[in-house]
């Protein structure tokens, strides 16, 4: 390594304790007070305050987004946190945890709040060397990840990633223990596209079926007919899901309910799947409720796509993660994940790598994403901090 960039890194090493805490006071303040996808309104005021005291003038991107340079002129290297919280209710109580949730119903059971902790972090530090930096880091905070459409599509909309070398994120994983990290080259996480299906049938006397057309009954022969999809259309070897997470109609036991809505997703990783599934889920919920006499009417969304991890970034990461923490802080991710992504769509722009960070504390069971009660160990901020740090720095100068 250049000694120009092992002495920056020697000062960024040096500056780690402090920035850190700094760093936890972010982590809980957000922890403290969630917001829901496009509402970050406080949490985007409560990052430009601290970005602002770190020196830095951070502009209002994506509605409820934020963007901040460190360094100038190019290359530039783009870093993402993801800000936004989740409608689930934090059931801990105040002295259970470092921080927990104030805002009824809603919690950051996604550990956004880390995400944000970490690059707030990496910003204070960066900050310090700035003139030393052998190009740009953009560091993008952005809202409205769990949402479609989201604020990742936003943002490359609006160009934040355009001519960027390369863009990296990390994200907490909870089954993996503090100071182990989830590296995976190629395909990470599946397209997610959700639908809604609105079955009309016609309502009328629960003692008369003959006279009605019932939604429900359609609505439960739709469900059936989904769940032939993936098996009859889709190559075994190309794994896809489909899924139905809400139904909601009728409203009385002595009424036969004229209409009913369903709503669920699609999960795919070729686009040749994505496809098919599209197309085959209109057909088969059109049918499935013709049988009993009542129509469907489908919506389906494009979320984000596939996110595929550059092969290139991944033997940086490899070699950044074994000189950082050792080999053995590396687990190899064996097959990618069905849930979905957005930083994908900063892979329309620019070569990018996502990092799984080990959350779990030890001698603990994992408290999963997205259920409540979710927490994470700490201690991963440092961690994370120095292999990302070295990541962006080493990629200023490929």
């Amino acid at each position: 390594m250049p000694e120009s960039l092992s002495s920056i890194l020697a000062d960024l090493d040096a500056g780690l304790d402090a920035a850190k805490d700094r760093g936890l006071e972010v982590r809980r303040h957000l922890a403290r007070f969630p917001e829901l996808s496009w509402q970050e309104e406080h949490t985007q005021a409560y990052l430009r305050e601290r970005l602002a005291g770190l020196g830095l003038e951070a502009r209002p991107a994506a509605r409820t987004g934020l963007v901040c340079d460190v360094g100038e002129g190019e290359p530039m290297v783009v870093y993402r946190a993801d800000m936004d919280a989740l409608p689930i209710a934090d059931p801990r109580r105040p002295g259970e945890a470092p921080a927990v949730s104030e805002v009824k119903g809603v919690s950051h059971a996604c550990g956004h709040d880390m995400h944000c902790a970490v690059a707030v972090t990496l910003v204070d530090l960066f900050s310090q060397v700035a003139s030393r930096l052998p190009g740009r880091i953009r560091f993008v905070f952005q809202p409205a990840e769990e949402v479609v459409p989201s604020g990742a599509e936003a943002l490359v909309g609006e160009g934040v990633c355009d001519d960027a070398r390369a863009c990296f994120a990390l994200h907490v994983d909870p089954t993996r223990f503090t100071g182990q990290v989830g590296l995976r080259e190629g395909v990470f996480t599946a397209a997610g596209d959700p639908f809604r299906i609105e079955v009309q049938g016609q309502g009328g006397h629960s003692s008369r079926p003959y006279l009605s057309r019932d939604a429900v009954l359609a609505a439960a022969r739709v469900v059936d007919a989904l769940a032939t999809i993936v098996p009859q259309r889709i190559d075994p070897l190309d794994p896809a899901v489909v899924s139905v997470g809400s139904i909601h109609g009728g409203s009385a036991p002595n009424v036969i309910a004229g209409h009913v809505n369903l709503q669920g997703t699609i999960r795919s990783f070729s686009e040749e799947a994505r496809r098919i599934l599209h197309e085959a889920l209109t057909e088969a919920a059109k049918g499935a409720a013709s049988t009993v006499g009542c129509s469907a009417e489908v919506q389906i969304d494009c979320g984000a796509p596939s996110l595929v991890n550059d092969s290139r970034l991944h033997r940086l990461m490899v070699e950044v993660v074994t000189e950082t923490l050792g080999r053995q802080a590396i687990e190899f991710v064996e097959r990618p994940s069905t849930g979905g992504e957005d930083f994908s769509y900063f892979g329309t722009r620019a070569p990018i790598y996502m990092m799984r960070l080990g959350v779990r504390k030890p001698g603990t069971e994992p408290r999963h994403l997205h259920t409540a009660g979710f927490d994470l160990d700490e201690a991963a901020l440092p961690v994370a901090v120095r292999v990302m740090s070295r990541a962006l720095l080493r990629t200023l100068t490929l």
